[in-house]
């Protein structure tokens, strides 16, 4: 049962769609004789509720659905969204790749868009799941189970499948100097122009039972990997993709790796883990797990309860930071299981399991951190679409541009605000 609602017609009960669609409503005038009936549209129902004289239900892939009689219905639904696991941007094109939400096929679907408002699907006719996506100099290259991986080279709208070079499924891709590289259960990848893959090792981990390296990232001449060893978290780095060195013991908790600016950050489970010298740690409370970290010049924290919640108790927050290490809850999402972020168009987009997209407005933060010193050092975080200008006042009514980054000692007894034009 996925809702109930009890409106001037009479006691409506709708049904569950996820093992066979259509969902069925179940309407009594009395509440002691019902009528069975199917809903005439294949989105599975998140919500039920009687407003303004009507019955009004939500569900899957932007269905609006509503009844004045709890019998016949009038649908806005859109189609069934593709419930999405990655996405990547263009300058041009968001494209994003998922499974169909049609049972029993869970088939390879996609959708792409220009502006971030109208989605046009992406066809396909194989049940290959894929697991992480990136765009690169003309190519969008996803990855995913069973070791397979699809490129296009014309915005989405055809897709190559190159020869697997490993059966094993693959958990994350990044760009970087020694070219493509992707991470999966019990391997390292690597392509030169994302068609022709090789294994260039083995993850790391025991000889006779090598991990799980499910996220990679490089930055200052460093490979570092999050490898899953049986649900114990290790961290591994490598300068060359061969030769790897163990950062940390294993523990158990999951870990996330990106890097953006000039630095790693690391996310977490839990608040008690120690990170390595030289790595800075985003602890995250309990029970949220992150789920993602997008890197474009910000950090995007994505984060969702741990486990499988159903809607609409489901839930995402969305967190961010410039440097890694001050963060700013930017949103609380309910009704989102969250998969994945992009950054397109100077515009921040989320990606939730049941074909929904959230766009954010323009945001802005202000950090203010004393150095040892005793100067104060501005920290501002927007996103791209504001123009931040940082301000400062000795009584809160007299404001004043501050052109430097960082303010004397003399000069920090101030009030300091983000304004954006």
């Amino acid at each position: 049962m996925m809702g109930v609602a009890l409106g001037k017609p009479g006691l409506l009960i709708v049904g569950d769609s996820l093992s066979q669609p259509p969902a069925h409503c179940f309407f009594s005038a009395d509440k002691t004789n019902w009528t069975e009936s199917a809903l005439p549209f294949d989105n599975r129902p998140f919500d039920l509720k009687y407003f303004n004289h009507e019955y009004l239900l939500v569900g899957e892939g932007g269905l609006i659905a509503h009844s004045s009689d709890g019998t016949n219905w009038l649908s806005q639904a859109t189609g069934p969204r593709p419930s999405i696991s990655c996405v990547a941007s263009s300058t041009n094109r968001i494209v994003a790749l998922g499974v169909s939400p049609k049972y029993p096929e869970y088939q390879l679907a996609g959708m792409w868009s220009s502006n971030g408002l109208a989605w046009n699907p992406i066809q396909f006719t194989n049940s290959h799941r894929m697991t992480s996506m990136i765009y690169d100099h003309g190519r969008f290259i996803a990855i995913g189970f069973d070791g397979y991986i699809t490129v296009s080279t014309n915005e989405g709208e055809t897709w190559l499948w190159p020869d697997r070079a490993t059966t094993y499924d693959l958990f994350d891709i990044i760009s970087s100097p020694l070219g493509y590289v992707a991470s999966g259960r019990e391997t390292i990848l690597q392509s030169d122009d994302g068609l022709n893959w090789r294994q260039i090792s083995t993850a790391p981990g025991h000889p006779t039972a090598p991990g799980y390296a499910r996220q990679i990232a490089y930055g200052n001449g460093t490979f570092i990997i999050a490898l899953d060893q049986d649900l114990l978290f290790e961290m591994w780095v490598s300068s060359d993709l061969r030769q790897w060195t163990k950062l940390t013991t294993a523990a158990d908790k999951a870990i996330l790796v990106k890097f953006a600016g000039d630095r790693f950050a690391l996310t977490s489970w839990k608040n008690d883990f120690v990170p390595p010298e030289g790595f800075d740690f985003v602890p995250r409370p309990q029970p949220m797990v992150s789920r993602s970290v997008y890197c474009n010049g910000l950090y995007f924290s994505f984060s969702s309860p741990l486990g499988f919640a159903s809607p609409p108790d489901n839930r995402s927050d969305i967190l961010i930071s410039q440097d890694g290490i001050h963060w700013h809850s930017l949103a609380r999402i309910p009704g989102l299981y969250g998969q994945a972020l992009t950054y397109f168009d100077r515009r921040l987009f989320a990606f939730g399991s049941n074909g929904s997209v959230v766009e954010f407005q323009p945001f802005a933060f202000l950090d203010v951190e004393k150095t040892p010193n005793g100067a104060v050092k501005l920290i501002p975080t927007s996103s791209g679409t504001a123009t931040p200008v940082i301000e400062s006042s000795p009584d809160l009514v007299q404001w004043h541009t501050v052109s430097s980054r960082e303010v004397s000692p003399e000069n920090a007894q101030s009030f300091y605000r983000l304004r954006s034009n």
